[in-house]
């Protein structure tokens, strides 16, 4: 598992951070009723008015699980997963390159973990974020 806040910290110092980040501050929906990603969504709303004030963020948290060997015969299958977090204050076509996820950790094989497996697995991700919840101030390029 990686650090949350080196990665962080790795993620904000390139050089045109922030202006790719206050795009999505100053992105208006289209009129077309058309979604393109969470910004053009009214769900968004429903995440707090915190997401509309500059300089702050929004991720999204992801897990995917997917057969190490690709083999589907007589249902053979190794589970393993990738636990992913994605910045969604970059512009849609930036937020799922590889260079702007946060890999946060990957489940053990064999299996696709339990409720209780996971829960473990991912109360130290948590613990890393609830560190940001009130806001930290971190040095950008």
């Amino acid at each position: 598992m990686q650090v949350f806040s080196l990665w962080l910290e790795t993620f904000l110092f390139h050089s045109r951070i922030e202006d790719l980040i206050d795009q999505c501050y100053e992105h208006q929906p289209p009129d077309t009723g058309v979604m393109h990603d969470i910004w053009d969504s009214p769900a968004k709303q429903s995440l707090g008015p915190f997401t509309t004030i500059k300089n702050n963020f929004t991720f999204s948290f992801f897990i995917d699980w997917f057969n190490l060997f690709t083999n589907k015969i007589s249902n053979k299958t190794v589970s393993c997963g990738a636990i992913m977090i994605f910045c969604l204050n970059f512009p849609y076509y930036l937020q799922y390159q590889p260079e702007n996820t946060y890999f946060a950790g990957i489940t053990p094989p064999l299996y696709e973990p339990s409720v209780t497996t996971i829960t473990a697995l991912l109360d130290p991700i948590v613990k890393q974020l609830q560190y940001f919840y009130h806001g930290q101030v971190i040095h950008t390029y």
